[in-house]
């Protein structure tokens, strides 16, 4: 721990912007016209709010004097309109987002949920702590926002994404832990050998719509795979081009899945052709399940691997 505060020292005094923030930290009247300019306009709009402000949208210490209000120090703005009323429900505000972040923790259902969501409790508690103490001048300017009030849309969506994962943990606070299954040893036992005829083909989806570069190759692994008494159904796209292909292999059944190429001009058309060919395959999968997924790459592999995955299927991306 001495070794970490020599550190942060020898880092301070080599750095001169810094010895320069310390400085005005320490000496706020003698650097209020540099250095401590923005936290000493910052301690005068709050002095100047009292206990119920000067109503919304009236303070003056934003109209040029505090820089940066609308950021790093929204919170002096708070005090100014509001005054110290509204200052204090805030600091509630985060202290009770620490508290139900660490009861949150505590009662998580695993190790991990546990340390994830102390994380993200004290990002945000300690985020607003020194945010709350450099505009009140109880710590040296250090530039970080308060969370969910400072401008910005990045730290806007981290915080609610941060929030997101808690609401996330406490949720699954009351299932049990997933119990590590022991690996068993196998047990050899004699079992009757059935006749050829009674054994059950494994059934086979390969995806290899698209284009002829993946539709042929796929074609001929499903003869290869026939020849050696599988089961195999084709997964293509709905475009004319694999519809006049996969009719010129009738004996080779198929299905068919509105996919749709990706472009950089309609992301949106992508993303909704790809859900309705998820919602497709699945069908197909859970009507007939296949033991393995082979994709022959284009469009049309991602929901069949997905799905495959998703059902136990062995899936294979050539």
């Amino acid at each position: 721990m001495g070794a970490g505060a020599a550190a942060i020292t020898v880092a301070i005094m080599n750095d001169p912007l810094r010895m320069k923030r310390i400085t005005a930290f320490l000496h706020p009247e003698q650097h209020r016209e540099d250095t401590g300019f923005q936290a000493y306009q910052a301690m005068l709009a709050l002095g100047s709010g009292g206990s119920t402000g000067l109503g919304l949208g009236n303070g003056r210490q934003k109209l040029g004097f505090v820089p940066e209000h609308h950021t790093d120090f929204i919170f002096s703005v708070i005090g100014e309109e509001l005054g110290v009323v509204a200052s204090l429900l805030v600091v509630l505000a985060f202290a009770a987002i620490v508290i139900c972040g660490l009861y949150i923790a505590w009662n998580s259902r695993d190790r991990f949920g546990m340390i994830l969501g102390t994380g993200i409790t004290f990002l945000i508690g300690l985020q607003a702590f020194i945010n709350i103490g450099v505009v009140t001048s109880a710590l040296p300017n250090k530039g970080l926002p308060l969370p969910f009030i400072s401008y910005g849309g990045s730290s806007l969506v981290m915080m609610l994404g941060s929030v997101g994962v808690l609401l996330s943990i406490a949720s699954r606070a009351g299932e049990s832990p997933p119990e590590k299954t022991k690996k068993r040893e196998p047990v050899h036992e004699p079992q009757e050998l059935l006749p050829d005829s009674s054994l059950m083909a494994p059934h086979v989806a390969i995806a290899c719509g698209g284009t002829g570069g993946h539709f042929f190759p796929g074609v001929a692994v499903a003869r290869e795979l026939q020849q050696s008494g599988a089961r195999v159904t084709l997964v293509v796209s709905e475009k004319p081009v694999d519809q006049q292909a996969v009719a010129t292999v009738p004996d080779i059944p198929h299905w068919r899945v509105p996919a749709v190429g990706f472009s950089a001009r309609h992301p949106i058309r992508f993303l909704l052709g790809l859900r309705a060919a998820m919602k497709t395959v699945r069908r197909h999968f859970e009507s007939d399940p296949p033991q393995a997924v082979l994709a022959m790459g284009g469009f049309t592999a991602a929901a069949p691997i997905w799905s495959g995955r998703r059902l136990g299927a062995a899936t294979f991306l050539a």
